[in-house]
């Protein structure tokens, strides 16, 4: 993890390092600050203007994805809420968007110079929309879609990560006064509902997607002072279903005075949380325990997301101390 992208109380976009590397934003058409990071993953990080996902209601998308190593960046076409919707200025109240890379035999330790499909998923209506951009054919796809009860639409739930496990995305929703996971197969193209265990249903402000070190689909919940883990696992007839893999202790590894704890986000790849206490924000290793401080006041530091690609020791200390750098507080 090279580090983290979050804004401060000002709405402004800000990457805090966590190595010697630092982004490049020499070109003024990518200022961080009238950004906002919506997803990072394998190298590239895809940001929108912040009205977004500030609850603004907008009638098309401006999405751009970014390798911050490079300086590359590549403003996405417009893509315009379906036709046939109701109320045509939606996107940002209730939408998701991931990036990724486009291959699936990829190992993503070095891909962010191969092609990517950003994955754009919209509930505002009765019916949830998915979209992909491929950045090889350059253009964003005919939308798959899967439809609703009338009287129980999902609502996104913008603070949670969005996991990758094997070939699918898992979206965290609330429905009919619980909170669930929505599916989206990347291969073929389905859309599914997932039930969290009965315990971790009305937790949603305590509680995490995640992947396992064996490639699939997780939680994670805060309880006191500990961090639950659960992993979705075939049982002996073959049915998935949810089992508990673990837990993680915090009291011992915390400052003593560290209060509430929240899980804000995870670190797909190397298996780590950022959780937020009263006196800071952590990062914690999901198999070391091993716990990281990245901020001693995280009053007014929000929406974190961890930024990872692999870096070559040279080109990392080429980094140092070279070129534009992005602002916020050093790690």
């Amino acid at each position: 993890m090279l580090g983290f992208l979050h804004l401060r109380e000002s709405y402004e976009l800000c990457f805090t390092p966590t190595f010697s590397f630092r982004p490049r934003v020499d070109d003024l058409h990518l200022r961080l600050g009238d950004r906002h990071a919506l997803d990072a993953r394998h190298g590239r990080v895809l940001l929108s203007w912040a009205p977004f996902i500030s609850g603004y209601l907008r009638s098309r998308t401006d999405l751009t994805v970014w390798d911050p190593i490079s300086g590359d960046q590549l403003d996405l076409p417009e893509l315009l809420p379906p036709q046939h919707q109701h109320y045509p200025y939606l996107f940002g109240s209730n939408s998701r968007a991931v990036v990724l890379c486009a291959s699936t035999a990829c190992d993503h330790l070095d891909c962010r110079r191969g092609h990517f499909l950003v994955v754009f998923i919209d509930a505002s209506s009765h019916e949830v929309y998915v979209y992909i951009y491929s950045s090889e054919a350059g253009a964003w796809s005919h939308p798959t879609s899967a439809a609703l009860d009338l009287n129980d639409p999902v609502r996104l739930l913008h603070r949670w990560h969005v996991a990758m496990a094997g070939n699918a995305l898992y979206f965290s929703v609330h429905r009919r006064m619980t909170t669930g996971i929505l599916r989206y197969d990347l291969g073929t193209q389905e859309i599914s509902w997932v039930d969290l265990p009965p315990d971790c249903r009305c937790q949603d402000h305590r509680i995490l997607l995640t992947t396992t070190g064996y490639g699939g689909l997780g939680i994670a919940r805060v309880d006191n002072s500990r961090i639950r883990l659960w992993s979705r696992e075939a049982g002996p007839n073959g049915v998935l279903g949810w089992a508990p893999s673990g837990a993680i202790e915090l009291e011992t590894v915390l400052p003593a005075n560290s209060g509430d704890i929240s899980t804000v986000a995870f670190v797909e790849g190397i298996g780590a949380f950022f959780i937020r206490t009263n006196v800071g924000s952590f990062t914690v290793d999901l198999v070391s325990n091993q716990v990281r401080k990245v901020f001693g006041n995280s009053h007014g530091v929000s929406s974190f997301v961890p930024y990872t690609s692999f870096l070559t020791p040279a080109l990392g200390a080429a980094f140092t101390g070279a070129g534009s750098t992005a602002g916020g507080p050093t790690a």
